[in-house]
């Protein structure tokens, strides 16, 4: 993911690159957000939570996309909030987002059906269910059913099943290039730097 950010990022004349950090030079960090206005961070859950500090340390906003971050890690994530900007969503991608807010938005009307989401990716992936089809699963409420599958090179698809007494409806969302992540992370990078400190998301992106 860090690849194609950096690519999309030289390409945008909003964003000057002032560094990449990864786990062979971490110890360029603290320099590199002396001359930095936002970090955005796909990495690990662990890596994820120390740039967090080290950001919020210098003062600097953070946009989050690492999935698989535990509920501490996800509390101390949302402390920072009376620090610096930290923006965090399991999924990037605008398309992906839209569907979080049509199921929060129609979670009532969903309830007389049952709910089931079936989420695919790459063999690479660790984390399973994947962050988007846990938070889809919150969103929706009630009982739902999540069946997951590691194989191949899948980017990324989820889909959501309702099954009625007289009807199934299907919505599915398939990436189809990592860009819809990297270009979804650099919109909210260039969003958050106009806003106060605070814990954000696509919610308050899309209004």
């Amino acid at each position: 993911m860090g690849k194609r950010v950096v690519a999309l990022a030289r390409r945008d004349p909003r964003f000057i690159l002032e560094g990449q950090i990864d786990r062979h030079n971490q110890t360029r960090l603290p320099e590199t957000l002396l001359h930095s206005s936002c970090v955005i961070d796909f990495t690990t859950p662990e890596a994820s939570l120390r740039h967090a500090l080290a950001a919020a340390g210098s003062r600097v906003a953070i946009v989050i996309g690492t999935t698989g971050l535990t509920p501490s890690s996800m509390k101390a994530l949302a402390g920072l909030r009376r620090k610096i900007p930290v923006f965090y969503s399991p999924n990037m991608s605008w398309g992906m987002n839209l569907l979080f807010e049509a199921a929060g938005r129609f979670q009532a009307q969903m309830a007389v059906y049952q709910k089931k989401i079936v989420e695919t990716h790459h063999r690479g992936k660790k984390d399973a269910p994947s962050g988007t089809a846990l938070r889809l699963a919150r969103l929706l409420g009630g009982p739902v059913s999540i069946a997951s599958r590691r194989v191949g090179r899948v980017i990324g698809e989820h889909k959501l099943i309702l099954n009625g007494r007289d009807e199934h409806i299907e919505w599915t969302h398939k990436a189809l290039s990592r860009d819809a992540f990297a270009r979804g992370a650099l919109e909210a990078a260039a969003w958050l730097v106009q806003r106060k400190p605070g814990f954000y998301g696509f919610p308050d992106l899309l209004k």
